[in-house]
């Protein structure tokens, strides 16, 4: 069979599949959905060929309507997800074709009923989440509504683990920028009953801070900084939740970066001794988030002069660990530079601290080719001093 008969015949036998997915009843379309699922894991060429064919929309659609059959919507998430994995182009196609806000209200469901809005939502965007919840909650079992939270926000990470791109613009796309928000800090205050949820929503609000400062002051101003310290503080308190906690530190990086106002509210809700204690962590990636929060802390010198944990105090755990932090494996060492220049940008104090902990050595390494993977770093050593 020649490369093009190949190609005929898998458009074919996936066109059968849309088909399917369109036309057929119930049954076939979940059948059709689940196929598409496993067809896709792993093959780049399938991928593309479902994209092509049209089977985005007749899914997303299925995801709107989950009230109507929860295993069809519970197969489309799914479906999603395997297209959009390890695939950017995927990603992008699933995000373009609006499917982030089905997905989002989806995961919006809680079968325990217990969880009320954590923030001071208004109106209209509380009466549309309370609709939301209320219509499925009297269609949908317990087990199902649990797996279509879960499958939702496992979608939701996959999407933005392989769609750098991921505008603000994507994520209000079809609601207000306060539904999705509050949306969020809801899903963060779910903590560790909810860990797949809170991890997701922990990995948007970072995006969100990443891309737009708007997007922090807005976490900021409903509730989003206490929601992901608590959360992170709860990670902290138990072994259980490493991934958790990963994330709502990263979150919490992010939503401080370059803003003083986000970053005083942090130091004032306690955040600097947990951070301290991370710096002690034997996960190379949580020291290395940990650094950036405290870094960026310094750089804006909003710590405070006296003990406990004084910028002079903080200076001298976090400098050092990024220094040891250069010989780690390739993102690490990638960023760790950049996240010292951004420290002792603005004191000769923090420098002197950095010449002391041996920093000028290990950056001259990147610079002189002593290190294996020196072609990605000259630039980052060069910005550090």
């Amino acid at each position: 069979m020649t490369k093009q008969e190949n190609m005929e015949r898998l458009e074919h036998n996936a066109l059968q599949v849309v088909n399917r997915l369109h036309q057929g009843d119930i049954n076939e379309k979940i059948s059709a959905a689940r196929m598409l699922k496993n067809e896709v894991i792993g093959n780049k060429t399938k991928k593309e060929i479902y994209v092509k064919l049209n089977a985005l929309p007749v899914l997303i659609e299925a995801i709107r309507n989950y009230q109507q059959s929860a295993e069809f919507g519970l197969q489309a998430i799914a479906a999603l997800g395997s297209l959009a994995c390890n695939y950017p182009q995927g990603s992008r196609a699933v995000i373009d074709a609006k499917a982030l806000d089905p997905l989002f209200r989806a995961v919006s469901v809680e079968h325990e009923g217990d969880h009320a809005m954590a923030v001071d939502t208004n109106k209209e965007d509380k009466d549309m989440i309370n609709t939301s919840m209320v219509t499925i909650k009297t269609e949908m079992s317990e087990k199902q509504q649990d797996q279509i939270v879960e499958a939702a926000a496992r979608t939701i990470k996959i999407l933005f683990e392989y769609a750098a791109d991921i505008s603000v613009d994507d994520l209000f796309l079809e609601s207000s920028e306060t539904f999705i928000i509050d949306l969020l800090i809801h899903f963060l205050t779910l903590g560790t009953k909810r860990p797949l949820v809170a991890d997701m929503a922990c990995i948007v609000v970072a995006h969100g801070c990443n891309i737009k400062k708007q997007f922090q002051n807005l976490v900021a101003e409903r509730g989003g900084i206490s929601a992901a310290l608590n959360l992170f503080v709860d990670c902290c308190n138990s072994s259980s939740f490493s991934t958790c906690r990963f994330s709502s530190l990263r979150a919490l990086a992010s939503l401080s970066w370059l803003n003083v106002d986000t970053s005083e509210q942090l130091v004032k809700l306690g955040i600097v001794s947990y951070a301290m204690k991370t710096l002690h962590s034997s996960n190379p990636r949580l020291r290395l988030e940990a650094c950036k929060l405290l870094a960026n802390l310094l750089h804006l010198e909003v710590l405070p002069k006296e003990f406990p944990h004084s910028s002079r105090e903080v200076s001298t755990a976090v400098i050092p660990t990024l220094v040891q932090l250069f010989s780690e494996k390739r993102d690490i060492k990638r960023d760790a530079p950049r996240i010292l220049a951004h420290a002792v940008a603005h004191s000769e104090h923090l420098q002197k601290v950095a010449c002391d902990a041996d920093a000028i050595p290990q950056l001259a390494n990147y610079l002189n080719g002593g290190d294996q993977d020196v072609e990605l770093y000259p630039d980052l050593a060069a910005s550090a001093f």
